[in-house]
C-alpha cells in the first residue's frame, strides 16, 4: 500500500508548526504546565489529572512478537526477498509478554501492518480500531552484497537501517519524508486526544520513536524514548487549561 503524498502546502505548514507548537487553525494549544506521566495508565481510563487542567494522554505501543521468523541466515537477495512477506506476518499469541487490554471508551489506532492490526484487536475491540498506513513502520531498503556474505535477518536490519539514517540506501520512503509523516501524526493524535482524552496507537519501533520526537517537540512530557520491546507501551501528558 503505498504511503500518503506530501505536497508542499502541507510542508510549509508543518515546518512552521515544529516552530511554533502550534499545528493547526481549528487546535488551540496553550503553553504546557504537565508533568512527566510515567508508564501506561491505571485500570481507570476514564479518570483525568486535573492539574492546571484536563490532562489528555497519548499512548504508544509496539505491537506482539511476530511468529514464523526465520532465524537462520541470509544472503542481501535472500534478504529482500524475506522483507516481501515480512508485513504480512501476524503475532504469536502464545507470548508470554501479551500486552493489557485497552478501554473501548479511548480511540485506537494501528498500523495498516498485519503484524499491529492483529495486536490491537487482541487488546480491544476490532470494531473500534482504526487501520491507518500513517502508523506503518518505515520501510526498509535494501543492501546489494556478493552472495557469498550471508548474515541472520537481524544483523541486515541493522546494517540497511544504518544505511537508510545514513541516507546509503533508499526504502520506501526517505528519512526525511518519514519525519514529516511522524509529524503529520503527531498533529492528528494532538487533535485526537483533545477531543477523545485518551488515544493509542498500535505501532512499531522505529516510527513510535520518531512521533514521540515530534510530541515532545509540540510540548508534550514523557520519555525520550518510548518503548520498544514487544507489547511494551509508553504514554504521553499534556494538560490544557480549562478556559474561564
Amino acid at each position: 500500500m503505498p504511503l500518503p503524498s506530501f505536497h508542499e502546502a502541507t510542508s510549509t505548514r508543518l515546518d512552521c508548526c515544529r516552530r511554533t507548537g502550534r499545528i493547526s487553525n481549528n487546535c488551540l494549544l496553550a503553553e504546557p504546565h504537565g508533568r512527566r506521566w510515567k508508564g501506561f495508565p491505571g485500570s481507570s481510563p476514564n479518570k483525568i489529572d486535573m492539574v492546571h487542567g484536563q490532562r489528555i494522554l497519548i499512548t504508544l505501543i509496539r505491537h506482539g512478537k511476530p511468529h514464523g521468523i526465520d532465524p537462520g541466515w541470509r544472503s542481501s537477495a535472500g534478504f529482500a526477498s524475506w522483507l516481501q512477506v515480512e508485513g504480512d506476518r501476524g503475532i504469536d499469541l502464545d507470548d508470554s509478554s501479551v500486552g493489557q487490554a485497552l478501554s473501548s471508551k479511548w480511540r485506537v489506532y494501528c498500523s495498516d501492518l498485519r503484524r499491529a492490526i492483529d495486536s490491537a484487536s487482541h487488546l480491544t475491540d476490532p470494531e473500534i480500531v482504526c487501520a491507518d498506513p500513517m502508523f506503518r513502520e518505515a520501510g526498509l531498503g535494501a543492501l546489494t552484497a556478493p552472495g557469498f556474505i550471508r548474515l541472520p535477518i537481524g544483523a541486515w536490519t541493522v546494517l540497511v537501517r544504518l544505511a537508510w539514517f545514513l541516507r546509503i540506501v533508499d526504502g520506501p520512503e526517505s528519512l526525511e519524508q518519514a519525519r514529516r509523516r511522524a509529524l503529520i501524526a503527531a498533529a492528528r493524535l494532538d487533535a485526537d486526544a483533545r477531543k477523545y482524552r485518551q488515544v493509542v496507537v498500535v505501532g512499531h519501533g522505529l516510527f513510535n520513536g520518531m512521533v514521540a520526537a515530534e510530541l515532545r517537540r509540540l510540548g508534550w512530557t514523557g520519555p525520550r524514548r518510548p518503548g520498544h520491546r514487544y507489547w511494551e507501551s509508553t504514554t504521553y501528558a499534556y494538560e490544557v487549561p480549562i478556559l474561564d
